[in-house]
């Protein structure tokens, strides 16, 4: 299959379009011989397997379909085939189809990048035309050989998982154990299902099946944007104060960096104790004595778990000012305030690399309707917003990626509008590697590098554990393994750079 031939409609099945695929059905039939990868088949002889792939993965599936035919069925070898369709055709495409959905039990589709790129959106059509015609005795199944987003369609059926190359022999027995399903023994049916007999005067070897493989109950795991904090302050602490607004207090007693405080009604808090030696006591009421609770407690208040996780926020503020980030409160993000290129060394998986986080955001003006003059106008930033939550009781940090445009002086922002990308710097099958890689990366920014986030109160640290909180889901992946590495590695030259970024319309 030639790799340039992905853009040919199939439409949608009609009454003008339904009958001539029957029609072509039945002539298959009739057909003296069938020509499948160069080789003349009798009519109607009987495969386990057909193998659809794309023209890359050709090495890998003849690899996979002879290891198919050294096993057994009962007393024969598995007949298994692999091919590819000529996508610039749509009659030859159904016509083999329905040749190939005739003559075999089962027809796999071999998912990789290239397929999903370059195959799919042809393939999808043609499976829905397939469907219309309610082929009882064939089923599909999905061969899942690279580490790519499945579509829709092929996502809500059995997967088998061929994408750990030292587990090739394991999927292997997976697949074989689906083809051996509702295979009628010899000893219980004397008329074998392989052969050149004429439908009708042999009944099939296998039991009607839906045109899919139905999806088996199993469970796959999802990782969330979702950070476990397993440790707390143990006290917070309180005073009067002589004070009515936060911003007094500031002046009183600020220093570099935003200060970690509460201030609710007459009554300051904070997360360290406060003393003479404390950075609040300026604030503090000549008889305002201190006095302490649980940080517990105020978590499990429904009152004041609110006050709990914004004296929590206001300290991630101040341990990421210290990071060398500043807050934006319009948009309630974290960014790197510049006025010249900034990029930032980490670790994944192995590999140390350059991330781009402050780039120069230039545009263009048009010169006599012909000229392109290039100026910049302010800065574009990689941005995160980061803040304890609680789910079910439990305390999380949650992050997620955002973007900022600031003006020329690296602060200031150049919209109240929230901003993204003009267009996707990655393909869209890959962005769940592309959120997973921000996580990683701005979770080990956040850290200084270290296995867990701390961040310092005056008493005892919050520590938040770097590895997602994750769950699990109705999945259609029985020996599904998700590998963090693999993933957030896959097409990692997207994430280095930042796309070029405009507000967004709500």
């Amino acid at each position: 299959m030639a790799s340039k031939t992905r853009s040919l409609p199939i439409y949608p099945p009609t009454s003008g379009t339904l009958a001539p695929l029957h029609s072509r059905m039945n002539l298959v039939a009739q057909r003296n011989a069938t020509k499948i990868l160069d080789r003349e088949i009798a009519p109607l002889q009987r495969t386990d397997l057909i193998l659809y792939r794309n023209e890359a993965d050709a090495a890998w599936s003849k690899q996979l379909t002879e290891r198919i035919r050294g096993e057994r069925l009962w007393n024969r070898h598995f007949a298994s085939e692999h091919a590819s369709w000529n996508l610039s055709s749509a009659t030859d495409i159904l016509a083999d189809a329905e040749k190939r959905l005739l003559t075999s039990r089962f027809f796999g589709m071999v998912v990789s990048k290239r397929m999903v790129q370059e195959d799919w959106p042809v393939l999808e059509k043609l499976i829905s035309a397939l469907s219309e015609l309610k082929l009882g005795e064939r089923r599909f199944i999905t061969i899942l050989k690279e580490n790519v987003t499945m579509p829709a369609l092929l996502r809500l059926q059995e997967w088998i998982d061929f994408r750990d190359v030292h587990r090739f022999e394991q999927s292997v027995c997976d697949l074989l154990k689906l083809l051996r399903e509702d295979f009628t023994s010899p000893e219980k049916s004397p008329r074998s299902s392989m052969g050149t007999q004429v439908p009708g005067l042999t009944e099939p070897a296998w039991k009607a099946q839906p045109l899919f493989l139905g999806a088996q109950k199993v469970r796959e795991r999802i990782a969330s944007n979702l950070f476990p904090a397993v440790e707390i302050p143990k006290e917070i602490f309180s005073a009067e104060t002589r004070f009515q607004s936060e911003s007094e207090i500031t002046e009183a007693c600020g220093g570099p960096g935003p200060l970690q405080f509460l201030l609710k009604g007459t009554r300051l808090y904070a997360a360290s104790p406060i003393t003479e030696n404390s950075v609040f006591w300026p604030a503090v009421k000549e008889d305002g004595k201190p006095s302490q609770e649980r940080f517990a407690q105020w978590l499990s208040d429904p009152a004041r778990a609110p006050w709990a996780i914004e004296l929590l926020n206001r300290l991630l503020r101040n341990h990421a000012w210290k990071r060398g980030m500043r807050f934006d409160e319009g948009q309630s993000l974290f960014y790197f305030t510049r006025s010249k290129p900034k990029k930032l060394w980490w670790e994944i998986g192995g590999k140390t690399i350059q991330r781009e986080v402050t780039a120069p955001h230039i545009k263009w003006n048009d010169i006599d309707g012909e000229v392109l003059a290039e100026f910049q106008c302010g800065w574009k930033h990689e941005a995160i917003r980061a803040e304890f939550i609680q789910v079910l009781g439990a305390l999380f940090l949650r992050l997620e990626p955002a973007w900022f445009l600031t003006e020329l002086d690296g602060k200031t922002p150049s919209t109240n509008q929230p901003v993204g990308p003009l267009q996707s710097s990655w393909p869209d099958h890959d962005q769940n590697a592309q959120v997973l890689r921000t996580l990683r990366f701005w979770s080990a920014v956040l850290a200084k590098g270290h296995r867990e986030l701390r961040v310092e109160t005056g008493a005892n640290p919050i520590r938040v554990r770097l590895t997602p909180a994750c769950g699990t889901s109705p999945s259609a992946i029985s020996t599904d393994q998700l590998d963090f590495d693999t993933l957030a590695l896959t097409d990692i030259g997207y994430a280095q750079l930042i796309p070029e970024l405009a507000p967004i319309n709500r």
